[in-house]
């Protein structure tokens, strides 16, 4: 398997990994995936995440920690989080700046 196919997977892999991991947490709203684990010829340093919520609560920041410290510990890659509530995205326009490199996972 050449390099370029080996990457491939791996970004794959990653994207399905995130995806099993935040089907428990109803309390985000929204999931993005974005950065280098989008690109098929990228080496990832780490894996960026948007995770957009409605409401700020202690069932949120529980989750938030839990679902952060799975995924390092399944997929051995630093995890950098992005939160914002729907209003500050809004603000922002953070999706926007980064458009079209995003995907939505939920």
């Amino acid at each position: 398997m050449n390099t370029l196919m080996k990457l491939c997977k791996l970004n794959n892999d990653i994207i399905g990994l995130v995806k099993r991991n935040i089907l428990p947490f109803d309390s985000f709203k929204q999931v993005f995936i974005f950065g280098s684990v989008l690109e098929t010829n990228e080496i990832n340093n780490d894996i960026d995440i948007l995770i957009i919520y409605e409401k700020i609560s202690n069932e949120f920041i529980k989750n938030l920690i839990s679902f952060s410290n799975k995924l390092e510990a399944e997929s051995c890659i630093l995890v950098d989080i992005t939160v914002l509530s729907t209003e500050e995205e809004k603000e922002i326009q953070f999706l926007e700046r980064i458009k079209p490199k995003y995907l939505k996972l939920k």
